[in-house]
């Protein structure tokens, strides 16, 4: 019994071993990582992240809350 559980298991490994599928995503989900690592280490180190952050904030003061816009008509066929 042990002998074929251990074939078993053997059998399932060397499968495991040979497939190649979700190879690429996994590659990609490697690359998205670094690059992600490497663009906030450098938001944070060479003060653009707290640029910005400033921007943003500008941004959405600047907008409100978004109730005193009207919203535009649309145009009847």
């Amino acid at each position: 019994m042990f002998l074929n559980i251990n074939a078993k298991v053997r059998q399932v490994c060397k499968k495991f071993k040979s497939d190649k599928r979700g190879v690429t995503a996994v590659e990609y989900a490697i690359i998205a990582v670094t690059m992600s690592g490497i663009i906030l280490t450098m938001l944070n180190t060479s003060g653009l992240g707290d640029s910005l952050e400033s921007a943003m904030k500008q941004v959405t003061t600047s907008m409100g809350t978004g109730t005193d816009a009207e919203t535009p008509e649309t145009p009847k066929s």
